[in-house]
């Protein structure tokens, strides 16, 4: 019923300009060239209608798998920009996190080296960033005797007997639960 109003509005607007045309138009030789070019036109709209029926595929079904696709395309986009955007931005956290513990790290503890390593994790039902977990090493600057090395322990570091002060330390600084705090000798 929408397609017929449609024709309906069309043929009436193509019929006002057609009579437009030829009154503006003068009486020589030029004005039966105009008139065919008018009865092509309104003949055009007059058979776009009946192609459509025929045709089955018409412009609208067309369009819309077009902006369907396009649509579905930019979907696809905007995920790969998401995914992007949260691992640079659990990156660029993880960097300042492990930048700020060491200094205040530095700060607390001068007689040692210590450097952190977070591991940073995104929760796609709050939406929030998080920390999974914080490994401190601390190094002493002491020099010591030269340990023997067993290249079969597949261990990387032993786990600091009396870390609890830094974990204590750490956990204060970020309010964070011990519990997510190891910390290493090495």
């Amino acid at each position: 019923m929408d397609g017929l109003r449609n024709f309906i509005i069309t043929l009436s607007t193509a019929l006002i300009f057609i009579t437009a045309i030829e009154i503006i138009v003068p009486n020589n030789a030029l004005k039966k060239y105009v008139k065919f070019v008018l009865g092509l036109i309104l003949i055009s709209i007059v058979l776009n209608p009946i192609i459509k029926i025929i045709n089955k595929e018409s412009y609208i079904d067309y369009y819309n798998r077009e902006v369907t696709s396009f649509f579905n395309e930019d979907e696809t986009k905007t995920d790969y920009y998401k995914n992007t955007s949260i691992e640079n931005t659990k990156v660029k956290f993880k960097d300042n996190l492990e930048t700020v513990c060491n200094n205040k790290l530095k700060e607390e503890y001068k007689d040692n080296k210590t450097y952190s390593d977070f591991t940073i994790d995104y929760d796609e039902e709050n939406r929030s960033f998080y920390i999974e977990s914080i490994d401190i090493y601390v190094i002493d600057n002491e020099i010591k005797a030269v340990e023997k090395v067993d290249l079969d322990n597949k261990e990387e570091s032993i786990l600091l007997e009396d870390g609890e002060k830094y974990k204590n330390f750490v956990s204060l600084e970020f309010s964070i639960s011990k519990d997510i705090i190891l910390v290493y000798k090495g």
